[in-house]
């Protein structure tokens, strides 16, 4: 398996960590409604609130990535941008995730701009290969 594809699966594992570590802490602060059809809607506390947005990043940020990893996969693509870009991805989620659960600004922005562009970077491999 390439180097791309184990970034792809270990963000993949990133979700859902995100989404039970999400789920839990809703249903340790909310037991009934936690449990339930959560019919009524509550406004979330605010690192409810965070860690809902930041499930939300993540699939949106892997929408992007994915398709291009496994395009890159099938058509033979490995070289040392999509590496680079599967790379800065990777570690752009690492850091982005911690920062947006603990509300820091600015740096926060910094490091999703860093996935970004590795995801460009994928892209641009891609469109030059």
């Amino acid at each position: 398996m390439t180097y791309e594809l184990w970034v792809l699966v270990l963000t993949s594992i990133m979700l859902l960590v995100l989404y039970l570590m999400q789920g839990m802490y809703t249903t340790v602060k909310a037991p009934q409604w936690g449990v339930g059809a959560r019919d009524d809607t509550r406004a979330p506390s605010v690192f409810a609130g965070r860690a809902e947005r930041t499930v939300r990043n993540h699939i949106e940020a892997m929408m992007v990535f994915a398709p291009l990893v496994l395009v890159a996969h099938q058509i033979g693509v490995s070289n040392s941008l999509t590496v680079w870009g599967a790379g800065l991805f990777l570690g752009g989620r690492l850091l982005f995730v911690p920062l947006y659960l603990l509300g820091v600004s600015y740096l926060r922005t910094l490091v999703w701009f860093a996935g970004v562009i590795g995801t460009g970077l994928i892209g641009y491999a891609l469109l030059t290969a």
